[in-house]
């Protein structure tokens, strides 16, 4: 993503909350305007969608995206996982010494 990174034109790339609520990276700067100018790739820890990776922008470059797009959801929900049993391996070993 590197050569769009200060290119207010290239791709924009954020993640959203379930909701839609953007949590990461910039939105769009507009709408999409030609089909297939918009990737969405959910990012599931189970079977919870805790996250959402979307791209904008050209269809040409949002294509070219496409396999990084869906690399990068799964490799946050591979990190959410490991956070949430470290999470839990901390709580069990805070509950054993109190």
């Amino acid at each position: 993503m590197a050569p769009w990174a200060d290119d207010t034109h290239g791709p924009a790339i954020a993640i959203e909350d379930p909701g839609g609520a953007v949590i990461a990276g910039r939105t769009a700067i507009s709408a999409p305007d030609d089909p297939g100018g918009e990737i969405r790739r959910d990012v599931v820890v189970g079977t919870e969608v805790v996250a959402r990776v979307v791209a904008s922008g050209h269809a040409a470059s949002i294509a070219a995206l496409s396999p990084a797009i869906e690399a990068l959801a799964i490799a946050i929900g591979e990190l959410v996982t490991e956070t949430r049993a470290h999470e839990v391996a901390e709580w069990a070993i805070l509950a054993r010494t109190v």
